[in-house]
């Protein structure tokens, strides 16, 4: 039996003791209700969903799922967690979780097709029911057995940057003086690194002497920052002597006492785009510049495993997957080769 406290006017405090799927008798508290009757219908709701009651709503599972991916992912995959929610919330708001059917779901994939990522809504559903197995006693993943033929669309060729497209934009920062900036895109250029990570980057990340940046966080939010995408991320990445020197000048000159070098990235996304609309230069984003610095090593012929490591992939597969395209010249060149041997 559930028993209700006001801590003060308007927060009202429910606390229950609940059996769990382990057999354990837990108690659970829980305050901020505005009202006794919303304390109640939470008590009642959260021992529907904890015995298995086959009438549990959707949307209660839902809530449930995402604070238990809030804590468990980063920053921006949660994000993608909000963007599932507001996707699946509405479709199957009034209904139970165990009364959902294939049906529903290609309905609800055929209503998102192109708006949202088909395959992305899929696997987050496939998490949830999975989660909904494991903590509510759902009896079956409807996701098991779903077959689904995907709205194809066409992949979008990555936007980059030559050596020359980048050098025109180099002397726009130099005639402008803009010194900070400068210093940015040249680091995100030379050093293949995410936004993400140069965002992530402290005065002590920085080896003047070797010329070496040592990328071990990311950052992507004013307050906050994570540890990179994963463990083969964390690595010492090797910069032009150039590149250290207008980063040595930016902080003589323009460096404020602050933790980070480098504020978070929109600032200069949005400084980036103003720059391509005014001088009518090739369209690039921010990540571009990864891109970009890729596209010069494979065209110079450096090493697949040694391009991998330096962009802080996990394998040299996920590098060659994602940088195909990029070695069509190197075909034409092996057939020019072989065509010269006739």
């Amino acid at each position: 039996m559930a028993s209700f406290k006001m801590i003060e006017k308007g927060n009202w405090e429910v606390s229950f003791y609940c059996k769990q799927y382990n057999g354990e008798n837990k108690k659970i508290k829980k305050r901020g209700f505005k009202t006794k009757k919303e304390a109640s219908e939470y008590s009642n709701r959260y021992i529907n969903m904890h015995t298995g009651a086959i009438d549990t709503m959707f949307f209660d599972v839902v809530d449930e799922f995402l604070a238990y991916k809030k804590t468990r992912v980063k920053f921006h995959t949660f994000n993608m967690y909000k963007t599932f929610n507001k996707v699946i919330r509405t479709k199957f708001e009034n209904k139970p979780i165990s009364k959902i059917t294939n049906s529903d779901i290609a309905r609800l994939l055929d209503t998102i097709k192109y708006s949202y990522s088909q395959k992305m809504i899929k696997t987050k559903l496939n998490l949830l029911f999975k989660y909904a197995k494991t903590y509510y006693n759902l009896q079956y993943n409807v996701m098991n057995d779903f077959d689904y033929e995907y709205i194809k669309t066409t992949k979008k060729e990555k936007e980059i940057w030559t050596l020359e497209d980048f050098k025109k934009f180099d002397e726009i920062l130099i005639k402008e003086n803009k010194i900070l900036q400068r210093a940015y895109f040249n680091l995100l250029f030379y050093s293949g690194a995410r936004p993400s990570e140069i965002s992530g980057l402290k005065l002590e990340d920085v080896d003047f002497d070797k010329c070496t940046i040592n990328i071990n966080k990311t950052r992507i939010s004013l307050n906050k920052s994570n540890s990179p995408k994963n463990q083969s991320s964390i690595r010492i990445v090797t910069i032009p002597q150039f590149c250290i020197k207008i980063l040595k000048d930016m902080i003589s000159k323009n460096y404020p006492k602050k933790e980070y070098i480098f504020g978070l990235s929109s600032p200069y996304n949005y400084f980036l785009a103003r720059k391509i609309n005014k001088y009518n230069l090739n369209k690039i984003t921010l990540h571009g510049f990864r891109h970009s610095h890729a596209s010069f090593l494979i065209k110079k012929g450096v090493e697949i495993t040694a391009i991998s490591k330096r962009l802080g992939h996990k394998n040299s597969q996920i590098t060659l997957s994602t940088y195909a395209h990029f070695y069509n010249d190197k075909t034409d060149k092996i057939i020019d080769l072989l065509n010269e041997l006739e």
